[in-house]
């Protein structure tokens, strides 16, 4: 990509041994601790350069529109850490990442770096910036793994992709509850404003945290829920369908902040 080669013309940058830039969360790579560790535990982690890492694809497509959304969630002001963790594969005990540098194989999925890469390709017409993208770039955190065999690699890429599903199954909101989140913001925004809120000023400082927040949504709070000015205790009832057995009645409380 381009962007690499103009990565590599920034002074800060280069495939060269690792030297202090933007960093402080793990050590520098270190041979000697790099081969004692992978001996220990079949793994190390430090601090390196992205651009170690080769251009290999899994060949599998990937996509575009997923990709520009994380630009915008994760770069949407220009160069900024990174921290995700890039895993690269270790052949054999005695591989010498420093010897391969550039050509170096990640497990971790590749999107990841492709989101970093775009997103310092959109501003290649800043010097300023690219320069805080070379430092950043350049103190990646990685981790080494012991992966002698194909199989071996490619089981790790796959369990590596289903614990960000696993993760992202156990934090991610339902659509129920957003409503219950926004409905828990909207009344103790209010309170503190000493005022209601409008449907489009409310999705205007949601929109902040999260995408795609549309007033339909918080309009639908009045099929959800009564608002009582003089209770403490939102109940929501509900029958049958997913929410409990088919014909009980399921119900429960949401506290209301004062």
């Amino acid at each position: 990509m381009v962007v690499e080669l103009v990565l590599f013309c920034v002074p800060i940058s280069g495939y060269g041994h690792p030297t202090k830039g933007i960093g402080g969360r793990f050590q520098q790579f270190d041979t000697q601790a790099f081969h004692k560790a992978l001996s220990d535990s079949g793994s190390y982690s430090c601090e390196g350069n992205l651009l170690w890492i080769g251009d290999v694809c899994s060949g599998v497509p990937i996509r575009e529109a997923a990709v520009t959304d994380n630009i915008k969630m994760q770069f949407p002001n220009g160069p900024a850490p990174i921290w995700q963790t890039f895993v690269i594969a270790v052949p054999c005990a005695t591989y010498n990442p420093m010897e391969h540098l550039g050509v170096l194989e990640a497990v971790s999925p590749e999107e990841d770096r492709l989101v970093v890469l775009k997103a310092a390709a959109r501003d290649i017409d800043d010097p300023v910036k690219m320069k805080l993208w070379a430092a950043h770039i350049k103190t990646v955190p990685l981790r080494f793994e012991l992966l002698p065999s194909h199989s071996d690699r490619h089981f790790r890429d796959v369990t590596l992709r289903e614990q960000v599903v696993a993760r992202f199954n156990l934090v991610a909101r339902t659509t129920y509850g957003r409503i219950i989140e926004l409905w828990n913001f909207k009344i103790s925004m209010e309170r503190e404003m000493g005022g209601s809120a409008s449907n489009a000023k409310l999705a205007e400082m949601c929109s902040r945290c999260f995408r795609n927040v549309l007033q339909v949504l918080i309009k639908s709070f009045k099929q959800f829920w009564a608002t009582p000015d003089d209770c403490n205790v939102l109940g929501v009832e509900r029958w049958g369908g997913p929410m409990g057995p088919r014909g009980a009645k399921f119900s429960f409380s949401v506290g209301r902040w004062r």
